[in-house]
């Protein structure tokens, strides 16, 4: 079986409940399409991974034939004396006339890769 794995390091702490949702931006910045999201609260998390699979996704109701059969996402977590006190550059973006802090642009080039076709 053929399988692409991304792997992002995102180096934030989070507790309690987390929205984590992956887009896909378009040449348009302001422009952003939802590929998924997934809702949890970190108190439930075992063994520092969550694995899940498209019928633990919130996915758009006509997008669920895009995502191929086996398809999943791990969301790993480190403990937090592993956390490195200094935090990796981020880029910051102006969008709707706000500021948003984030992962450099690089970080995301084989993500749209992969989801080009979806």
């Amino acid at each position: 079986v053929d399988c692409d794995v991304i792997k992002i390091d995102i180096q934030c702490l989070v507790q309690g409940d987390v929205v984590l949702e992956c887009v896909h931006l378009d040449l348009d910045p302001e422009r952003e399409v939802m590929m998924f999201r997934v809702m949890f609260n970190t108190a439930f998390i075992r063994s520092n991974i969550l694995m899940l699979n498209t019928e633990n996704l919130d996915i758009l109701w006509d997008s669920k034939e895009r995502y191929p059969k086996g398809f999943r996402a791990e969301v790993l977590f480190g403990e937090v004396e592993n956390i490195s006190p200094q935090r990796a550059p981020t880029e910051t973006a102006i969008l709707n006339g706000e500021e948003k802090g984030g992962l450099p642009i690089e970080a995301f080039s084989r993500v749209q890769e992969l989801f080009s076709g979806v």
